[in-house]
């Protein structure tokens, strides 16, 4: 089974930090995605927790993002694009098509920003960790299809041709990603593993994804950043649409 294992850390933002932990998990009949459902804040050195969406939706396909969302600065509103990315476009490759040409016009001037307003961003970025990642998730032709652009610079900070890969399809049994702040739900989920929590996620789907996204959670709190947290936010999407978990919508419409 393919592996989506992504790393993207918070990285500042006007006017605070966003951080995010996101899971996707795929089956032949199901895609569930869930993550955690705050926005830091940040004025005068303090952080304050606002509920925020960050799982979104056009018609039938849903998509989530980790990385540089809003950039009011120079008009720069990654939801914006995906939204008319989706609205655009006939199939999740074309979406992916669209989005990878917006993006890419205005990453010189989201690198420039992000080298001088975030050092410590800028260096992730440097070693690997992409500028943006964001992945979009529907049923095509009766299949479930999952897939993920990131935005990479090198290490001399030269933008990089996007990256993308892709979960599910028709012969999908079991696939998942992770992105964001991952290492716990990695750990949860190790292939070497698989034995023993493959039986636990067959037999209440939700409630291991949820229990996943609060492994970060609970990892943010004891590690004392403020970036991951509650409340958690889950869609599940069939072949019929997507609806949220009931209690899991947080700040979404």
């Amino acid at each position: 089974m393919p592996n989506l294992r992504i790393a993207a850390l918070c990285l500042l933002l006007a006017p605070g930090v966003k951080g995010t932990s996101v899971a996707i998990m795929v089956t032949r009949d199901t895609i569930l995605i869930a993550s955690d459902g705050i926005e830091t804040q940040t004025a005068n050195g303090r952080d304050r927790f606002e509920p925020y969406c960050k799982i979104r939706n056009q018609g039938r396909v849903f998509y989530t993002a980790a990385g540089y969302h809003e950039i009011p600065e120079i008009h720069f509103n990654l939801w914006t694009l995906a939204s008319d990315a989706v609205r655009e476009s006939k199939s999740v490759r074309g979406i992916c098509d669209r989005i990878e040409r917006s993006v890419l016009a205005r990453m010189p001037s989201i690198v420039e920003r992000g080298k001088v307003a975030d050092p410590n961003g800028y260096a992730r970025w440097l070693s690997g960790i992409p500028v943006i990642l964001i992945a979009f998730a529907s049923f095509e032709n009766g299949a479930p299809r999952v897939t993920a652009v990131s935005f990479p610079i090198d290490h001399r900070g030269a933008i990089m041709k996007p990256v993308r890969k892709t979960l599910g399809g028709p012969k999908v049994v079991l696939d998942d990603g992770f992105f964001g702040y991952d290492s716990r739900m990695e750990e949860a989920t190790d292939r070497r593993k698989e034995d023993s929590w493959r039986p636990r996620f067959k037999k209440n789907p939700v409630g291991f994804i949820r229990g996943l996204i609060q492994l970060e959670i609970d990892a943010a709190e004891q590690e004392k950043r403020n970036d991951v947290g509650p409340p958690i936010l889950i869609v599940k999407i069939t072949r019929n649409g997507g609806v949220w978990v009931p209690g899991h919508k947080g700040a979404c419409r």
